[in-house]
């Protein structure tokens, strides 16, 4: 009897299980690049998204990043035809998505042909006796009742019909003299379409060394937004935080700062110091212990200070600034990472290292912000004849003692609880070096400040699957396994992905120059390939749109192995409590925690009962 008990329970949860991924809505993802229905992406309520779907008969189905609330807008991918919705127990990264399968069992492409037919297909004709534009429902029982039918193609004013066999998607045109019905309830095997992603060929089999790359930034297009930081921070937080769009702002800070890029770099200076200068003033001129203690509590203290004064400071406060950094005694307990197995904090930074590499051109290093010592001699060079008074231009002073952001950028939520975010630095990195696919650590989205340089960057805007897209170690050149080497993906993958749309969205390219900052959303895999020798500022936070990816994470116990101090029932209270966020970032939170967590229970009871299976 217990036999038979676990094995009902099993089926019962697998015809629940089947019965969810065939109508309305389930858990789970439709993966991107095939059978794209793109036109009718946007960001929309689920509810809003099947009314849609239901009454366009091109549409089968849509994919969206989030749970299941009917009255919540999320950005929704639509689709021709739902081969599968993919929910794998093994990559939980499908488990908070949601799609939508249409209640009825066809769509119709008016105005549709081919571009042509397979030889080998034998033309079938049927005399149907009516329009299928005019009665699809009784055209797909029809074909559904004929064997080996998945279409019908009717020529307009004929109530003939041609019936296909098999269906290549990516061979329908626009055809004002035709219509074609193709069934949803064919066997996948007879519908195919273009697979922009299976068909990229990732086998980067060229390198180059870092001195023979030459690259001209003029070839490289500019695609992303760009707009003015007097945007306010509420705008900012609606309209590119929410919305997940990267973006650049401008005039952060006076242009007149920043050097003329088309300087020598060597002439490109930064608060009067160029590379090599900066990179020297870090070290405090070759000092190491100058990078080894870390502040991040009194880092935060003082960054709300200079926000709070607007970055308004006078000589005395600068001083009393060097003062409690020299004499702090805060013992920092650094916390790693719970989605990365190592962050550029795990490097031990040595300036003797930092040199060599610098004379070898391979030099991209990490220096943290909560490492960073002030110093008063960048201070004197605005100070007004030994008074208290500084000159405009000491702000410069406060960007390389990573004492600055810039102003539209949200507060980072993570401040909100125990988790000690020191993941902001210095980035030093030389001509051609760069970084391979990936996306920031721990469901954070970054600002980065270009100080000196050019940095191209290409950024798959929306949540992609880095292993998609990377290229494959088996058939790649050795050289690509250095993960500051980042040409071999951008001069092989990157042209490709250029002649494809995935979720209907095109690789994002653009070129960094000094005095942009860069907003990325959190998520999306982004790479670079430092066009200059370069110099930038930046810092990870927790935005409002990767609170329920945390709140993901918490309800799947992943946070407790990699740091077991952090309260994660607190966490979730401090979030849900906070003012930055609003109704509807809290229901997503509920419900997040609550799907996610009956999806892991379902999963380990399938796995006990598997269990009791094999030891019966």
């Amino acid at each position: 009897m217990k036999y038979v008990k676990y094995l009902l329970k099993y089926l019962v949860w697998m015809l629940n299980f089947i019965a969810s991924v065939n109508s309305a809505f389930s858990s789970g993802r439709i993966k991107e690049g095939i059978y794209e229905y793109s036109s009718l992406n946007g960001w929309m309520t689920p509810k809003e998204g099947a009314e849609l779907c239901e009454s366009d008969l091109q549409c089968a189905g849509f994919t969206f990043k989030g749970v299941l609330i009917e009255d919540v807008e999320f950005e929704l991918y639509f689709f021709h035809y739902v081969e599968t919705i993919w929910l794998p127990k093994n990559n939980i990264e499908f488990w908070d998505w949601t799609s939508y399968v249409v209640s009825r069992d066809f769509i119709l492409l008016d105005q549709s042909g081919f571009s042509f037919l397979d030889s080998s297909e034998k033309r079938r004709k049927l005399m149907l006796g009516f329009d299928i534009m005019k009665n699809p429902e009784e055209a797909e029982r029809t074909c559904r009742n004929l064997d080996n039918c998945v279409a019908f193609l009717q020529n307009n004013g004929s109530l003939e019909v041609e019936v296909l066999s098999f269906i290549e998607m990516d061979n329908i045109v626009e055809d004002l003299n035709s219509t074609i019905l193709i069934t949803l309830t064919a066997q996948t095997n007879q519908i195919d379409d273009k697979d922009n992603l299976s068909e990229l060929d990732r086998c980067c089999r060229e390198s180059r060394d870092v001195t023979d790359i030459h690259i001209s930034q003029e070839k490289i297009n500019d695609q992303i937004t760009r707009i003015d930081c007097s945007i306010s921070k509420d705008d900012f937080l609606e309209n590119y935080v929410r919305g997940r769009v990267p973006v650049i702002l401008q005039n952060c800070l006076n242009a007149e700062w920043f050097p003329d890029p088309s300087l020598p770099v060597d002439l490109q200076k930064f608060a009067g110091l160029n590379f090599d200068g900066i990179l020297e003033r870090l070290f405090n001129k070759g000092n190491n212990t100058s990078t080894l203690i870390a502040r991040p509590k009194l880092r935060r203290k003082l960054m709300l200070e200079m926000i709070k004064s607007n970055y308004k400071l006078n000589f005395s406060q600068a001083e009393n600034i060097y003062k409690e950094t020299m004499g702090s005694k805060e013992k920092s307990t650094y916390s790693p990472s719970f989605t990365h197995n190592r962050t550029p904090n795990d490097l031990n930074i040595n300036f003797e290292e930092m040199k060599h590499q610098r004379q070898l051109g391979i030099l991209r290093t990490f220096i943290k912000l909560s490492n960073l010592n002030p110093r008063l001699e960048c201070y004197e060079q605005y100070r007004v004849n030994e008074t208290d008074s500084l000159l405009p231009g000491y702000e410069q002073c406060l960007v390389l003692d990573g004492l600055w952001k810039p102003s539209p950028i949200p507060d980072d939520l993570y401040t909100l609880t125990e988790y000690n975010n020191e993941l902001a630095w210095i980035i030093m990195s030389t001509k051609n070096t760069g970084s391979q696919l990936h996306f920031d650590p721990d469901h954070m989205g970054a600002w980065n400040l270009l100080l000196t340089g050019a940095k191209w960057w290409a950024i798959l805007p929306y949540e992609a699957f880095i292993e998609d897209f990377t290229c494959i170690s088996s058939c790649s050149h050795p050289g690509w396994e250095d993960g500051s080497n980042a040409f071999p993906w951008f001069n092989h993958v990157l042209p490709q992905l250029r002649r494809s749309k995935f979720y209907g969205k095109k690789v994002l390219e653009f070129v960094q120059k000094p005095g942009d900052v860069l907003y990325l959303p959190n998520k999306m895999p982004h790479s670079i390939l430092n066009l200059e020798d370069n110099v930038a500022l930046t810092e990870n936070y927790l935005f409002n749109d990767g609170v329920s990816e945390l709140v993901r994470s918490i309800s799947l116990d992943q946070i407790r192995e990699s740091i077991d101090n952090l309260d994660e029932s607190l966490a979730f209270r401090s979030l849900y409590n906070d003012g930055n966020l609003n109704f509807e970032d809290r229901r997503k939170m509920r419900k997040t925690y609550q799907i996610l967590s009956q999806i892991s229970r379902n999963f380990n009871e399938i796995v006990q009962i598997l269990i009791f299976f094999s030891q019966t």
